[in-house]
């Protein structure tokens, strides 16, 4: 019967897209006493996660279970809102979270640096970098990378190269990172510089900033390599690259 009730109270969960029907299913939940369980709680804040409307109530729900938790329902709930219709949320989200006593992780700050990129908030990201390094999460690849994006987003390509340069790893998202943020500003010679030096393999994101570079700078040559790199791997021929050889043979 247990099993039974808890199967059915997480598909409710699932279905659920009204705060008002969900905070009676949380009155079952707590009275069977199964927030204690992963699953259901992962259920919960992917709900919570839906929609940037029901941010003020997941922060409310996770303060009043916080002896419980491990940071996992904060960063998920935060990387939810982070690519949400209204990014500013997340980092409500965070500081809110942070005032009720939640130590961020390393794994806190991509979805905050995400958020910020999304808004061009790149006042707040630095803010938030200073902190990542005082905590000393700075030499991790997924926040490096985190912030290479950020910063790329936001047009600040003097930042972004600053953070590369100082990655002793780098993966292809660090290197796409940096290829993007420099042809987002219009910095097309450098970002071809940058992609002729990959010392990994390029993906599609990659292929397409080189091919969009290559277009603006004139470089049929290296359009016409990557185009023939590209029919030699299946799993590259796309839309997206489709749009964009017909983009650089155009401007050619």
């Amino acid at each position: 019967m247990y099993f039974s009730e808890k199967s059915f109270l997480l598909v409710l969960t699932s279905l659920c897209s009204s705060l008002r029907v969900f905070k009676q299913i949380q009155t079952q939940l707590i009275t069977r006493d199964l927030l204690r369980n992963d699953l259901v709680l992962h259920k919960v804040v992917t709900f919570l996660g839906k929609s940037a409307d029901f941010a003020s109530y997941g922060c409310v729900f996770l303060h009043s279970i916080r002896r419980a938790l491990s940071s996992f329902p904060y960063n998920t709930l935060l990387s939810s809102y982070a690519v949400c219709d209204k990014p500013r949320v997340a980092i409500l989200v965070y500081r809110t979270f942070v005032s009720n006593g939640f130590s961020p992780d390393m794994y806190t700050f991509p979805p905050v640096f995400k958020a910020c990129g999304k808004f061009s908030g790149v006042g707040e990201g630095k803010q938030y970098h200073g902190t990542v390094t005082r905590m000393g999460f700075s030499d991790d690849i997924y926040v490096q990378n985190s912030l290479v994006h950020l910063y790329g987003v936001c047009g600040d390509s003097g930042s972004a190269c600053k953070v590369f340069d100082q990655m002793p790893v780098r993966d292809v998202i660090s290197w796409t990172g940096i290829i993007s943020g420099f042809s987002r500003v219009g910095l097309y010679k450098e970002a071809l510089d940058v992609f002729s030096k990959m010392d990994v393999e390029p993906n599609l994101a990659t292929f397409v900033c080189a091919l969009v570079a290559s277009g603006r700078v004139g470089c049929l040559a290296l359009g016409r390599g990557i185009h023939g790199l590209i029919l030699k791997k299946a799993y590259l021929i796309s839309l997206e690259t489709g749009n964009a050889l017909v983009d650089m043979y155009v401007k050619l």
